[in-house]
């Protein structure tokens, strides 16, 4: 009875990782996220609030901001966004 048991549990088992491997293998691969880019110069002490929530409500994400030193030189602001 025990025997019987127990290769009733280990079918079960075997069948049910059969289904998840096949349903694994089956699935289709999602697509790759592809995204725009885009760089923007602008002085680090006019560069407001606004202007980046402006590009953010089009979908922008700022990713990097590059400051070289000094105040004559603009910042380069990195900015992406899903296509």
């Amino acid at each position: 009875m025990n025997r019987l048991l127990v290769c009733l549990i280990v079918s079960a088992l075997l069948c049910l990782v059969g289904w998840t491997a096949r349903a694994e293998l089956t699935r289709p691969s999602p697509a790759p996220q592809t995204w725009d880019y885009e760089v923007f110069e602008d002085y680090a002490s006019l560069l407001t609030g606004t202007k980046l929530n402006k590009r953010g409500a089009q979908g922008w994400e700022l990713v990097s901001v590059v400051c070289p030193r000094g105040t004559e030189i603009p910042c380069l602001y990195y900015m992406k966004r899903a296509r």
